[in-house]
């Protein structure tokens, strides 16, 4: 039930102009769900799906402010465009994400698609990783740079929240965003 990706870049390319003409800033959180696979492995594609379905209303519920977009990235990938919100905001905003997604109970109940009750045995977690424009990102470029790069680097925050271990926020920071 969320947005995708096409109109996640959309949104975030229009809300890179607007900051990039004033003087407010951008937050983008990248949040991925830790260990999806193994839902989708013991319980099927279709309890995967429902988890999903699950996860974007959940999202809803947690960020209600409506300048925020939320969207469906890809597979278990959810972004969510914070605009206004600088890196203090938007940091507490990825910590009760991941506080929701982790003490939400998920897959409860019979469903249609099983043939009785789902034995989800939880929890599920997620990593964020959190970039705001523009202290991760300069101000100059295109446009499309500018929203690429701020992707890019919530986007290896989140990777990087993975590699320290799973259930956690990270900020993006230079080291992060320097190629290997």
């Amino acid at each position: 039930g969320l947005p995708n990706r096409a109109l996640c870049a959309d949104r975030l390319e229009h809300a890179t102009a607007r900051v990039a003409r004033g003087t407010t800033s951008l937050a983008v959180l990248f949040v991925d769900l830790d260990e999806f696979k193994q839902i989708n492995d013991r319980h099927g594609h279709l309890a995967g799906s429902q988890v999903l379905k699950e996860v974007g209303y959940l999202l809803r519920r947690a960020v209600r402010s409506p300048r925020v977009t939320l969207a469906r990235y890809g597979g278990d990938e959810f972004v969510i465009i914070l605009p206004g919100f600088d890196l203090g905001a938007a940091t507490q905003v990825a910590e009760e994400i991941r506080r929701a997604i982790r003490s939400q109970a998920f897959l409860r109940g019979r469903f249609s698609w099983a043939s009785g009750p789902v034995d989800f045995r939880g929890p599920l977690t997620c990593s964020v990783g959190v970039a705001v424009y523009p202290d991760h990102v300069p101000r100059g470029g295109t446009s499309d740079h500018r929203r690429n790069q701020l992707l890019r680097a919530s986007d290896q925050a989140m990777y990087a929240a993975k590699a320290a271990g799973k259930d956690r926020v990270v900020l993006a920071t230079a080291e992060l965003l320097t190629p290997k």
